[in-house]
């Protein structure tokens, strides 16, 4: 375990996290997952509210190789959205479970819903983009969307509505689904998997610099990136360092 922020990063591996899924699923409780990364710790100090979200989820996972590397190695493993979809998506397939797709940007939940029906036909899954999804004081959503995750009583919802706003989805809307025992945000991981955004070829995964690829793919994503790569390293070794400088 590995505390960021006052956050508590769980150092699991792949299969250890596949574990603690299996439970979760044989739990018969809600579960919340997170997927941390720089921005939402970043978020995070600035927003104590999406702070004390954090540091009361059931699990939160490393997503993101600046985690590793302001550590200097002592967070042993990354566990990407990508990676907690896969193995989400080979539970609900191996054990039967119904698992939901919600939110990404236009159709892109149902083309991934697609994408994995090619691959495993039996497997039980649906998906909806939302329409539109808000909070303000509270929160704007068509009663059809939570109509139908209810009625298909999925065990897993996986939900792509962007860092910190998914999240506090899940929050609020969790306790109206008693069906979910697993309740994660994924990002943008639906335009991966729907193949409408490709990923970084594996020599820019395995050397953490995947962000590179997305900029140069995505240049509107250069605010996104400045705050991961370049603020978020500052505010963790400042975060160090500043009980030593105030004495």
């Amino acid at each position: 375990m590995i505390k960021m922020f006052g956050i508590n990063i769980a150092d699991q591996s792949r299969e250890e996290v596949r574990k603690t899924f299996e439970q979760f699923l044989g739990s018969g409780m809600p579960h919340h997952i997170v997927t941390v990364n720089p921005e939402m710790l970043v978020a995070a100090k600035y927003n104590p509210e999406f702070q004390y979200l954090l540091q009361n989820v059931d699990l939160a996972v490393a997503d993101g190789f600046g985690l590793q590397l302001v550590t200097f190695g002592r967070l042993k493993n990354r566990v990407t959205g990508n990676d907690i979809l896969k193995i989400l998506l080979s539970l609900a397939y191996w054990q039967n479970k119904k698992i939901y797709f919600l939110g990404g940007a236009g159709d892109q939940a149902e083309q991934a819903r697609q994408k994995v029906k090619q691959r495993l036909p039996d497997i039980q899954i649906q998906a909806d983009a939302g329409g539109l999804i808000s909070k303000e004081d509270d929160w704007f959503i068509h009663p059809s969307v939570l109509a139908k995750i209810q009625a298909f009583a999925p065990d897993i919802l996986v939900v792509g509505l962007g860092h910190e706003k998914q999240e506090f989805f899940i929050q609020d809307f969790l306790p109206r689904l008693p069906s979910v025992k697993i309740a994660v945000g994924v990002g943008g991981v639906f335009a991966f998997l729907s193949g409408q955004i490709k990923r970084a070829p594996k020599i820019f995964q395995q050397l953490g610099i995947e962000w590179l690829w997305r900029l140069i793919k995505e240049p509107n994503r250069l605010g996104r990136i400045f705050t991961a790569v370049i603020i978020f390293p500052i505010m963790f070794f400042w975060d160090k360092i500043k009980p030593s400088v105030k004495q």
